[in-house]
C-alpha cells in the first residue's frame, strides 16, 4: 500500500487514483471484508489538512530535517580507501531510506517549508564530497578482478 496514508481506521487515502493497480495486487478481499474505492473531492485547504494528518507530515518533515543535519555535520577528509567508502555508505544509506519512506505528494498538499528539496541539495553536496574518492577506490577494486 505504498503511497497510501491512513486517515481513519479502515480509511486509507492517496493523492491520485491507483485503485486498478492496487486491486490487481491485492486480489479478492478476504471473506467478510469489503473494499469500496471512492473518490473524495476536497477544497485545497481541506486536502492539505487531510494529507498532513494521514501521512503525519510534521513527523516526516522532522525526519527529513534530521537527515539533512546529519549529512551537514559529517565532512571527513576523503582518501580512495575502504574507510571512505564505508563512511559514504553509512552517511547516505539512511538518507535514501528516509526519502523512500517520504510520501510522494504533490506540492499543493505539502507545507510551504517542506524540507525535501533542502535535503536533496545537501545530499548532492555530500555525494560530490565523497564520490570521487569512493569511486576511485571502487574502480581500483574492480580493476583487480579484470
Amino acid at each position: 500500500m505504498s503511497g497510501y496514508g491512513p486517515l481513519r481506521a479502515g480509511l486509507w487515502i492517496k493523492s491520485r487514483d491507483e485503485w486498478p493497480v492496487l486491486r490487481d495486487q491485492l486480489g479478492p478481499p478476504p471473506s467478510g471484508a469489503r473494499i469500496a474505492p471512492v473518490q473524495l473531492r476536497l477544497a485545497q485547504d481541506d486536502a492539505r489538512a487531510a494529507a498532513a494528518e494521514a501521512w503525519d507530515l510534521d513527523t516526516v518533515a522532522a525526519r527529513l530535517r534530521a537527515a539533512e543535519q546529519r549529512i551537514r555535520s559529517v565532512r571527513p577528509a576523503t582518501r580512495p580507501d575502504g574507510a571512505t567508502l564505508r563512511a559514504y555508505h553509512e552517511l547516505v544509506r539512511p538518507v535514501f531510506q528516509t526519502l523512500l519512506e517520504t510520501p510522494g505528494l504533490p506540492a499543493p498538499l505539502l507545507p510551504a517549508d517542506w524540507p525535501r528539496d533542502a535535503l536533496l541539495a545537501t545530499l548532492g553536496d555530500a555525494i560530490g564530497h565523497f564520490q570521487p574518492a569512493a569511486g576511485a577506490y571502487l574502480r581500483e577494486l574492480l580493476a583487480r578482478y579484470d
